[in-house]
């Protein structure tokens, strides 16, 4: 049995969260033990359905930009984390995303942490900082999940060292239970306004301004939309901008912004139309949600969102290509029924396929 820490970079919902907590769930009912670590302060915010209750849930606030930079204040952050691992006796740890993955590795190394996980979701970074310099070199197995973040990756790294890579595809949530309501279909809409749903963290990688342009674009040429943004980060710098844009553009009346959720299905269900409008992606956790609830969906045609739906999928457009974007758009609004944009999973998306991996390599290092 090992003790397992998997780092987070908040106790929020998103995508690495999602994972995180399908991958404790199955590491429990495997018989280890999972600890939750959060890298910022605040409430625990987890999507309560998927969190076992077996898993321990901690708070280890940093800096993330004296983390990435190894300043002097992230040494003490770094070596509180080792101490609270020893305390803890735990021997395997996985963190996920950037900042995590380059404190979680180090301080790992310090408190002699048997098993060190680098897990990658995302590529497109410029600045890693020199803790990722320093980082890399300790941990014992690569994980990205995608094969074009583990290219990325063993294009970046795989000539300076010898630590394996492999992909680990994303899990999915449970099937919804019995008792919960039916999704609705395209033809049940009160009226004939689509609802279009963009779920995503208010963060830059995502393209809020190819999105928000479409919109106009449709809205000019007389369809009745209605655009529902849903996703963490109000406090953010992207959250304001997206506003401004929205009342340059006079749209205040066909966008909503909801801010975070605890559980994206209900979202989902209600939506006519699912849109993901991203400059940079890992293997997208909401594309996956879209695919499996069979919503007709319009994605940018960057690497990871091709791996995942195929180069058939009929709902793609190019980065900031917001006439693209709204000429499709239309072609849904223009028929509710149309199937073309209804995606199919490309790669094999299953929790007990992704948790037996991790299991796999927890098992080969500690035996």
């Amino acid at each position: 049995m090992a003790r397992i820490a998997i780092l987070l970079p908040s106790f929020t919902v998103g995508g690495a969260e999602t994972q995180a907590l399908l991958l404790s769930d199955f590491l429990i009912h495997r018989g280890h033990d999972v600890m939750l670590f959060s890298c910022t302060q605040g409430s625990n915010c987890l999507d309560k359905s998927l969190l076992n209750t077996a898993v321990v849930c901690k708070s280890h606030p940093v800096h993330f930009q004296n983390i990435l930079h190894l300043k002097p204040r992230a040494l003490r952050s770094i070596l509180s984390l080792s101490r609270k691992l020893v305390k803890y006796k735990i021997n395997v740890i996985v963190p996920f995303t950037l900042v995590p993955n380059i404190l979680g590795n180090l301080a790992a190394k310090f408190a002699g942490i048997r098993l060190r996980v680098w897990n990658q979701r995302s590529v497109d970074i410029i600045d890693y900082g020199r803790g990722e310099q320093l980082a890399r070199r300790m941990t014992h197995q690569i994980i990205g999940n995608s094969d074009y973040v583990v290219e990325k990756l063993q294009a970046r790294w795989g000539g300076t060292f010898k630590t394996p890579f492999q992909t680990i595809y994303n899990g999915r949530r449970p099937d919804p239970k019995p008792t919960d309501p039916p999704p609705l279909s395209l033809n049940e809409s009160q009226d004939n306004t689509l609802s279009i749903l963009h779920l995503a963290s208010f963060f830059e990688e995502k393209d809020f301004t190819t999105l928000i342009m479409s919109l106009k674009v449709v809205v000019e040429r007389g369809l009745n939309v209605h655009l529902h943004l849903v996703g963490r980060n109000p406090g953010g710098i992207t959250w304001p901008a997206c506003r401004e844009l929205v009342s340059e553009l006079a749209l205040g009346s066909n966008v909503f912004f909801h801010g975070a959720i605890n559980s994206p299905q209900s979202h989902i269900r209600n939506a006519d139309l699912c849109i993901l409008s991203t400059k940079s992606e890992g293997l997208s956790n909401t594309l996956i949600e879209y695919a499996l609830a069979k919503k007709p969906t319009l994605t940018t045609n960057i690497p990871p969102n091709v791996e995942l739906f195929g180069f058939h999928h009929k709902g793609f457009f190019e980065v900031g290509n917001h006439i693209q974007l709204a000429n499709l758009i239309e072609a849904q609004a223009q028929d509710r029924r149309n199937q073309n944009f209804v995606p199919t999973l490309n790669v094999p998306i299953d929790t007990a396929v992704m948790g037996d991996k991790f299991h796999q390599i927890i098992l080969a290092h500690l035996s």
